[in-house]
C-alpha cells in the first residue's frame, strides 16, 4: 500500500489524499464550485470482468451535440452537466477583459463541457477532451488534497468496442485498514475522460449500497457511443 499525497479532479465532493499534486483548473474561474465530504467504507474487490456496452430499457439518453456523442442513464439519476469555468491566464488574448473572454468563450461552446450523473451512493463525470475545450469546464467532479494510504487496481472496460484499462484507487485512513473513498478514471483515445467516486457515507448510505451504485455507472459508461 503506498502512502502519498494526491489533488483529485474528478462532481463536487471534497477529497483527500497523500500524491504528487498533478491538477489542471482553470486560473481564471467564474465562480467556485461547491464542495462536500465523500468518505466511503470497508474495502471489497472490485469486479474484474470487463464490462461491454449494455441497452437498458427505460433508461434515458444524454446527448451532446456538440462533441457528438451520446449516453444512457437510469431515470431515477440525477443528470448533471456543467459549462465553461474558467480558462488558463495565459491565454487570454490582448486587448480583452476577463468578462469578454468568459462571455466569448460561453458563446463558443454551447452545451456541457462535463456531463455525468449523480446516484445517492456514487457519480460520475464525463469531460470532454482539453483539446476541443474540456479545458475550460474544469474541474469536473472532485477536488481536494490531504494524506491518505492510496491502494490502485487495474481492471478493464469496453466503451465504444474497445478495451481501456479501468484504474482503481482506495483511499484509507494512514496506518489502518478503514476505507475512506474509492474513485476510479479511463481516459478514451480521443481524450474523453471518465471519472466516478462513491459518497455512501455523506449520505448515511452503506458500502453496499456504493458497490449497487458503482454496477450502475459502469453501464452508463459502457453505454457511450459517438454520433455517426
Amino acid at each position: 500500500m503506498l502512502r502519498r499525497t494526491a489533488i483529485l479532479l474528478l462532481p463536487v465532493v471534497l477529497l483527500a489524499c497523500n500524491t504528487i499534486q498533478t491538477a489542471i483548473t482553470p486560473a481564471v474561474p467564474i465562480e467556485p464550485t461547491a464542495g462536500a465530504t465523500a468518505v466511503p467504507p470497508t474495502d471489497s474487490p472490485t469486479p474484474t470482468q470487463p464490462v461491454g456496452p449494455t441497452a437498458v430499457p427505460g433508461w434515458l439518453t444524454y446527448h451532446n451535440a456538440m462533441f457528438g456523442y451520446s449516453f444512457d442513464y437510469p431515470p431515477e439519476a440525477t443528470l448533471t452537466t456543467t459549462g465553461v469555468t474558467g480558462y488558463p491566464t495565459e491565454e487570454l488574448p490582448a486587448g480583452l477583459e476577463p468578462g469578454q473572454y468568459i462571455a466569448t468563450l460561453e458563446a463558443t461552446y454551447t452545451e456541457a463541457l462535463c456531463a455525468g450523473i449523480e446516484l445517492p451512493a456514487a457519480f460520475l463525470v464525463l469531460q470532454a477532451s482539453d483539446d476541443v475545450g474540456g479545458r475550460y469546464g474544469g474541474p469536473c467532479g472532485i477536488s481536494g488534497i490531504g494524506a491518505y494510504d492510496l491502494k490502485t487496481e487495474e481492471t478493464s472496460i469496453t466503451i465504444g468496442g474497445v478495451t481501456y484499462p479501468l484504474r482503481t484507487t482506495r483511499l484509507y485512513e494512514v496506518g489502518s485498514d478503514t476505507l475512506v473513498n474509492e474513485f476510479a478514471g479511463v481516459v478514451l483515445e480521443d481524450g474523453t475522460r471518465f471519472n466516478f467516486a462513491s459518497t455512501w457515507e455523506m449520505h448515511g448510505l452503506t458500502y453496499e449500497d456504493y458497490l449497487a451504485d458503482r454496477a450502475i455507472i459502469l453501464q452508463v459508461m459502457a453505454s457511450y457511443r459517438t454520433d455517426p
